[in-house]
């Protein structure tokens, strides 16, 4: 007996799935379909193999030529395969049609569980290895799917994701080719992506929506600093963890920018990415690109979880070419119009991201982080995702997606309400009356008021002043963080930190080699005398001034000059006795400084001064090695380091 498969989805809803252009819930129902239709199969094959027109795009003088055919992105996105009698085949009754595919229900020593997902880079399983029982997630290029584009983008996935090490990345631990298939083993990240979040639950609260794209920030500036674009960064690529954390997916597209041999997967007139979230540099020059590019495609996924859409997702950007030029020539619709209670300080951030221009927006994705700090208190991703990855009911806290005329779809999301309305207001009577005879019975007498929480320690302000003279006449060039001005040997520094409530902390100078402090060296605790003492166990304080009381410090050699505090709210030791038992600093000095200031709050780094123009570039290997190495020390609540070269031209 067949099964009722229902009617066939439009023809707009097959070339919508070859260009990933459905909503989630209506992808889902399509595939659903299609996998088992042997005439939708043959539609789309057909959509599949249209002959392509020849594109070339231009960022300057759009004209109104024809649009691109399904042909434009159908290298990168992948069909479903036509199969014999139009069925596709389970892993249970593949065996004979398939001797080479998942033989036995496996792959190589994992067996198939179930599927997760499918994309244009492979199909998405989640996995078991037949001997640790450690469950995965198997990205395969079945043998059936392979050219020489997605077998090079395939491999540079697996490039480039085995050199990242990062929480919000999703890691990966083996990769192979077994009987024609090549795949990739990864994490099994159990959640759901953004893209399905926020489909099915509506628009995220401010607070939601800053920490979710904050956390994907530090994960793109750890494949940064190691020399990798994603290139294709979108809601559906941003995994939310069912323990609240948000991890980049996809690595398909990446390039890296030390390995020109990605570019080679990338041709001339080539769009790389999904349209709602390409920069506009990417629709011209793919090849090109920086970590901008991808900072941009952030901010249009930071306005899709506060709007419920991407910012040229309307109606009248239903078109790939219309949303080319809404992204290269028409301004961001404001998210005020759909969001009118977002701050001020978000509005900026996403101008700042989602502007025309690579030079006008952050440099790095740590400079983003930073930037959404303030705006994510309050937040708890964890409560997206439900048991199951059924998302829970809405709260006061998260926004619902109201009904808007301007979407692609027009479609509205209805919430039932289970109780019939004659019976809210006696309920609601009832139920604070109970509330109010339980506090007059149950509450204590004689209780104690309750304290609120103390803040968590944190490092609200760490710079490094610069000074030029002699003892006579000392000329302040500003603070490092803005002035741009070069250090010179024999220059005067002073730093400054401030913590929010007092703290135990060592204040740790890194110095060139040949400084005459040695490589590492005490700066505060100290004495009278202004040298740090060694045997003394750190006191509490508020504010570090280094030297005090007005003094300076001369920089005595060049190189890459340091400067780090490491704090606690409960008691440190003394300084030779921490030193002594935390050893193997990985600091020697370096007397390569190079030509930017680095600022770190713990995490990424951020490069200085922020207005001075230059090619983007990442921190020294040094800087990144201590940055880790104190990441990793439990005694320290907060880390903030400086860095800054000093050079010995006197010009």
């Amino acid at each position: 007996m067949s099964r009722d498969l229902g009617p066939c989805p439009p023809a707009d809803d097959l070339e919508r799935l070859l260009t990933e252009q459905l909503g989630a819930s209506l992808r889902e129902s399509v595939e659903t379909h299609v996998e088992s239709c042997s005439s939708c199969q043959d539609r789309l094959e057909r959509l599949s193999v249209k002959p392509a027109r020849t594109v070339k795009i231009a960022v300057s003088g759009i004209g109104s030529g024809p649009e691109p055919s399904a042909e434009f992105l159908r290298r990168l996105r992948g069909t479903p395969p036509s199969w014999p009698n139009g069925k596709s085949p389970s892993i249970t009754d593949s065996l004979d049609r398939l001797p080479r595919w998942f033989e036995h229900g496996r792959i190589g020593q994992y067996e198939i569980l179930e599927k997760l997902g499918k994309g244009g880079m492979g199909t998405v399983y989640k996995a078991r290895h037949a001997e640790l029982g450690k469950i995965v997630a198997l990205k395969v290029l079945p043998a059936d799917q392979m050219d020489e584009v997605r077998i090079g983008r395939f491999k540079n996935e697996v490039r480039a994701i085995g050199q990242l090490d990062h929480p919000h990345i999703v890691a990966a631990h083996d990769a192979g080719e077994t009987g024609g298939v090549h795949y990739l083993v990864m994490d099994f990240a159990d959640g759901e992506d953004l893209g399905r979040v926020v489909d099915r639950y509506g628009r995220l609260s401010v607070a939601d929506a800053c920490a979710a794209i904050r956390e994907a920030a530090l994960g793109l500036q750890h494949a940064f600093e190691r020399g990798i674009v994603h290139r294709d960064i979108k809601p559906s690529n941003l995994m939310l963890t069912r323990s609240g954390r948000v991890q980049v997916l996809d690595l398909g597209l990446a390039r890296s920018f030390r390995d020109l041999a990605a570019d080679r997967l990338t041709a001339d007139g080539m769009v790389l990415g999904t349209a709602d979230y390409l920069a506009p540099e990417q629709w011209e020059r793919a090849r090109a690109v920086d970590i901008r590019a991808d900072i941009y495609s952030l901010g249009c996924s930071l306005y899709h979880l506060l709007a419920g859409r991407p910012p040229f997702g309307g109606r009248q950007f239903s078109s790939l070419l219309e949303k080319l030029r809404g992204h290269v020539d028409t301004p961001v619709p404001a998210i005020t119009g759909l969001r009118p209670e977002v701050p001020p300080g978000i509005v900026a951030i996403l101008d700042r991201m989602l502007a025309k221009s690579p030079a006008d927006r952050f440099a790095t994705p740590a400079e983003v982080a930073e930037a959404m700090r303030p705006f994510t208190e309050g937040s708890d991703l964890s409560r997206l995702v439900g048991p199951g990855g059924a998302l829970p009911t809405v709260d006061a806290t998260t926004t619902p997606v109201p009904a808007m005329l301007d979407t692609a779809t027009d479609s509205r999301r209805v919430r039932t309400v289970p109780m019939r309305r004659r019976y809210l207001l006696p309920g609601a009577v009832a139920a604070l009356g109970l509330a109010i005879l339980a506090v007059v019975f149950f509450w204590p007498r004689g209780a104690a008021p309750t304290v609120p929480a103390a803040p968590p320690l944190a490092i609200t302000n760490l710079h490094v002043d610069h000074y030029r003279g002699d003892n006579k006449t000392t000329t302040s060039l500003g603070d490092l963080r803005d002035s741009g001005a070069a250090v010179r040997v024999k220059d005067q520094v002073a730093v400054v930190a401030d913590f929010n409530t007092p703290a135990y902390f060592y204040l740790i100078a890194f110095n060139p080699v040949g400084s005459k402090g040695g490589t590492i060296q005490l700066c505060q605790p100290d004495d009278a005398a202004g040298e740090g003492v060694n045997s003394a166990a750190p006191g509490k304080q508020k504010k570090v001034r280094y030297p005090r009381d007005d003094g300076l410090v001369e920089v005595d050699a060049a190189g890459l000059q340091v400067f780090v505090v490491a704090a606690s709210s409960q008691p440190l030791p003394p300084f030779a006795e921490w030193k002594a038992s935390a050893r193997d600093i990985p600091w020697k000095g370096t007397d390569d400084g190079g030509t930017w200031c680095w600022h770190s709050s713990g995490d990424e780094f951020t490069r200085l001064p922020r207005n001075r123009p230059g090619r983007v570039i990442v921190p020294p290997e040094p800087l990144r090695e201590l940055r880790d190495w104190f990441k990793a020390r439990p005694e320290f609540e907060v880390v903030q380091m400086f860095a800054f070269p000093v050079t010995s031209n006197p010009e």
